[in-house]
């Protein structure tokens, strides 16, 4: 699709959305996806935000009856025995704000990354987690995007040491981390087995996509590393 303003952007999809073309915010997103829209803020009641390739802010508004999509039930799991106790698969993540120069984040683990996800976006707690990376985002009027970092198949502990590595790398390529003093206390080794010796910013940057749409459609359980 050629390059369009975004004034125009937003009145082809508001047009689409008055006259029913759009039918769900899952199709919005996916409009908005062909149109190289970034969204801004994607969990409003009866609108969404985006911003365009020509930098410029856009708000449409819609009457869905469809709500954001609840996150999948947890299959009940048997006892582990004491030889596999504590062994689980663990993703490391990274949530991602850029605003001109500046750039925050929030690094975290979780057994069940799509869930994960989901609490991120409509679930958080002031002072808690990643609220203040949100509240740093909402300021900037940027978007937060996500990115599978690495995974591992092992105990809480090396997950842990797994997320803890990778904020030190965060920290070291420039991020800044709000809120870091009451989720980051962390072990940080200055080297890890098998991880980068630096943040891979340009893996990172492909692979990250915006938190909404992830949420939406599912994240592909590939790491960058």
């Amino acid at each position: 699709m050629t390059f369009k303003r975004s004034r125009d952007i937003k009145a082809e999809l508001q047009a689409a959305l008055d006259s029913g073309e759009i039918q769900s915010r899952k199709e919005l997103f996916e409009r908005a996806e062909s149109y190289k829209l970034t969204i801004t803020r994607g969990k409003g009641q009866d609108y969404a935000s985006f911003r365009g390739q020509d930098g410029k802010h856009i708000k449409v508004r819609f009457n869905f009856d469809d709500e954001l999509p609840h996150p999948p039930k947890r299959p009940a799991r048997r006892r582990k025995t004491a030889e596999v106790d504590g062994h689980e698969h663990y993703w490391v993540y990274a949530l991602i704000a850029y605003s001109g120069s500046e750039k925050a984040c929030y690094i975290g683990q979780t057994i069940d990354i799509q869930r994960r996800l989901y609490e991120h976006l409509t679930k958080r707690r002031p002072g808690r987690g990643s609220y203040h990376l949100f509240e740093w985002a909402e300021k900037a009027q940027v978007e937060v995007q996500a990115a599978i970092l690495t995974s591992t198949a092992g105990t809480h502990k090396e997950a842990t040491e797994l997320e803890g590595y990778w904020l030190l790398l965060a920290t070291k390529a420039g991020f800044i981390t709000p809120g870091s003093e009451n989720w980051g206390q962390l072990p940080r080794p200055t080297t890890l087995a098998g991880q980068p010796n630096q943040w891979p910013s340009l893996n990172i940057d492909l692979a990250a996509k915006p938190l909404a749409l992830l949420v939406n459609k599912g994240i592909e359980k590939t790491s960058v590393h």
